[in-house]
């Protein structure tokens, strides 16, 4: 309906008072869900002088309310000039429970002067009375409704609560999900609804109108052939180049798809894995040449080296490595089994990172032995090297998308979400600094498990890992496996800052990802710490006496109980403040300004960016099988070649990759999940929902504004993505096409999880 009046003047009475306002009532995003039939919307205004308060008539209406963006006028009078609350509620005209009213804001005009004065609602209005107070951005202490505070606070426990669909081990979440939570009807039609459809069509028409796959070459015909098809990823062209050279010996040059293989732990979907080699030793331990092999270690890989050796390419840093060897050893499979590999990155002379070996298992695997566990180099045959790097990949998707996609961008800020909501106001000042950047994420969340999660779901029936080896590989990398794997830590891992010292990567050339993301971490610390200060008056003694933030903080410490969700805590580990600490007589969790700047900032951080990096470029990747497979079928390579009909050795080729891809139908299946996934219609011109940009507003100032800290956080976002595109167009202007990136400009990332 748009900015539709309702004709409520002719239901105010204009009484004798000495001064008259002009009520506006904003009607929020849940608008399409309001007043059904009859019912009183009542309104009471409130001056408060000292400790005396001076209230108004209350005024009525009634009627059927409209859709988003609705604004309802009244007309009142009241014998005061300045109004300090706005006391509202319904009175139902009947039995009706229909009668609830989603409003955004409220804003009083005084007649004369013009004055306005704001109220954010951001509430569903029911039949209790709720007074709230210009700008509504208050200290607990600071508040005179200290009582409707706790009221509030208490029902919020009552609908948003811990509970455990699944066994324990992974982030504590709900069940349960909230009316106030739910998309938009547009959003869940654009985003959703017709994507979904649009590519359900494509998905099962396409194998009638498509070849079968008789060579690799074959895969193309998927893309951009007809209406139906799906867009081509960027790798599919260099792949289809590479392989059609393939020599009457059935060798091909690899070195662009090494190059693309490289890319992919810096620029690709899960660019948070690389490490840098700190010991030569720690190679030689992982990495056990099979019995019998002759030759050392650094026999095999100097020629890869530009003939350094490890020790010298370590000395150099030179030397990275992706390590699973632990994280995924024997994690439980729905088809089949992964790998759990570890993979070796050399830095060259033109700054290019390039893989140098593979090998798939530990020697103490129990599905590897003796000299059935090779460590794989590019001098392999051409389709023995691509068949070992199509199965790391297949590893580092199924990590990708358990731990560092849906447990520790998700769940965990659902987990940090519902302890706020259990614990901490909307009335608080930092509730509404983080509020904009959990939009929709409990929504999507409850999508996640109904279509992706269930049993034959698409992780049950298109990943190798299926839902429990899923649930498996969060569990170790939200509690720590075997003292050999590091739980994810919200101050390390949830840190750019400092997860980029603790994997010793900041001299790692080409990282764009890291740029990008140290970057806009640095704006978003700047933000938080300019809103805690002024909240507290820079002050640490106004912190530790926050009673609703250091419930908070006790929230996010306290160890998980899926035994007992109504008295379970988050269980993070590594938060700022590490541990408790008794003062006066008290336990404080957040014991200064930087503990709470660093939980806030890691928390929107991860809430954007964090999860913008591993989500947006899913259908880039996963959208070609041969460039990062979800689902890989039979065996990893077990030795340097493979077997004849005699058992005899012989060269792989095209046709033992072909049986090891999945089915066309499964590869479409994964096609269309990752294009909804890496939908960014989160920030396209119906929502602008990009980081900075609020639909909803939470912080204001008493005239309606938009206060300073959030001006000088929108101005930083937008000079920082002039300066990502301007890198961008002279990249693409050197035909370095493959060293654009741009899913961390602040104009691509969504405020929220909310994809």
């Amino acid at each position: 309906m748009g900015n539709r009046i309702s004709r409520l003047r002719q239901w105010a009475t204009l009484s004798d008072g000495d001064h008259q306002f002009q009520i506006e009532i904003a009607t929020g995003e849940y608008g399409g869900q309001n007043i059904v039939g009859k019912g009183n919307v009542c309104i009471r205004l409130w001056n408060v002088d000292g400790s005396t308060n001076h209230v108004s008539n209350i005024f009525t209406y009634s009627g059927r309310y409209f859709f988003k963006g609705s604004k309802n006028i009244l007309y009142v009078s009241a014998p005061f000039e300045r109004i300090d609350q706005i006391e509202i509620w319904i009175y139902r005209a009947g039995n009706n429970p229909n009668l609830n009213w989603f409003v955004d804001t409220i804003t009083c005009t005084e007649a004369q002067s013009k004055k306005k004065t704001l109220f954010p609602m951001g509430r569903w209005v029911t039949m209790r009375h709720q007074l709230i107070t210009a700008v509504d951005s208050t200290l607990p202490l600071d508040d005179r409704n200290a009582e409707r505070r706790h009221e509030e606070i208490f029902m919020n426990r009552a609908f948003f609560h811990f509970s455990q669909p699944f066994a324990g081990g992974i982030p504590t979440m709900t069940n349960v999900l909230q009316t106030s939570e739910t998309f938009s009807k547009s959003y869940f039609f654009n985003v959703f609804l017709m994507q979904g459809f649009v590519n359900k069509i494509k998905q099962y028409l396409l194998p009638l109108f498509t070849r079968k796959w008789r060579h690799l070459t074959d895969i193309d015909n998927i893309y951009g052939r007809c209406c139906l098809s799906f867009e081509k990823p960027p790798s599919v062209d260099t792949y289809m180049k590479v392989l059609k050279t393939e020599n009457n010996e059935g060798q091909f040059d690899q070195t662009e798809l090494d190059k693309i293989f490289a890319t992919q732990r810096l620029t690709g979907t899960n660019p948070t894995v690389i490490t840098r080699v700190e010991s030569a030793k720690d190679i030689e331990d992982a990495m056990i040449r099979p019995d019998g092999v002759e030759g050392s270690l650094d026999d095999l890989l100097k020629p890869h080296m530009e003939e350094n050796t490890l020790e010298e390419a370590v000395e150099k840093e030179l030397l990275y490595k992706v390590d699973y060897t632990n994280t995924l050893a024997d994690v439980p499979c729905k088809t089949g089994f992964i790998a759990a590999p570890i993979a070796l990155f050399y830095v060259n002379k033109d700054k290019d990172l390039m893989p140098v070996a593979i090998q798939l298992f530990k020697k103490d695997h129990p599905h590897s032995a003796g000299r059935d566990n090779p460590i794989f180099t590019p001098d392999d045959d051409s389709y023995t090297w691509l068949l070992a790097k199509m199965w790391f990949n297949n590893a580092d998707a199924s990590f990708h998308e358990s731990a560092s996609h849906l447990g520790f961008t998700h769940l965990i800020m659902e987990t940090i979400y519902i302890a706020l909501q259990q614990t901490v106001s909307i009335s608080h000042p930092l509730y509404r600094l983080m509020a904009p950047h959990f939009r929709y994420l409990m929504n999507v969340n409850s999508i996640a498990w109904d279509l992706l999660l269930n049993k034959g779901g698409w992780v049950d029936t298109e990943m190798n890992i299926g839902v429990e080896g899923m649930l498996e590989i969060i569990r170790r990398k939200f509690e720590g496996f075997q003292g050999s794997v590091e739980p994810w830590r919200l101050h390390v891992e949830g840190n750019i800052e400092n997860d980029i010292k603790n994997r010793k990567v900041e001299n790692l050339p080409k990282y764009t990802f890291r740029e990008d993301a140290k970057a806009v971490h640095k704006i978003i610390k700047h933000y938080v710490t300019k809103t805690v200060e002024e909240s507290y008056n820079r002050d640490p003694a106004n912190v530790r006496d926050d009673y609703e933030i250091q419930a908070w903080g006790k929230m996010l410490y306290d160890p998980s109980n899926p035994a007992d969700p109504a008295h379970s805590g988050c269980g993070i580990k590594g938060l700022a403040f590490e541990h408790p600490k008794e003062i006066d007589g008290q336990m404080v969790y957040f014991q200064t300004l930087e503990h709470l700047i660093d939980t806030i900032t890691s928390t929107i951080y991860t809430c954007s960016a964090a999860h913008a990096a591993v989500n947006f470029l899913q259908y880039d990747n996963y959208g070609f099988p041969l460039n990062y497979p979800a689902l890989l079928l039979g065996d990893p390579p077990r030795s340097k070649a493979g077997f004849g009909p005699d058992n005899q050795k012989v060269q792989r080729t095209a046709d033992d990759i072909l049986q090891a891809l999945p089915t066309k139908q499964q590869t479409l299946g994964t096609m269309n999940i990752t294009k909804i996934l890496s939908n960014k219609a989160t920030v396209d011109k119906d929502d602008k929902n990009n980081l900075g940009n609020f639909p909803i507003q939470y912080q204001f100032i008493p005239d309606g504004g938009v206060p300073d800290n959030v001006k000088t956080f929108k101005e930083s976002l937008y000079e920082l993505s002039l300066e990502i595109d301007k890198r961008n167009k002279e990249l693409e202007h050197d035909k370095k096409y493959d060293e654009v990136y741009d899913v961390l400009d602040p104009a691509h990332i969504p405020n929220s999880i909310s994809i």
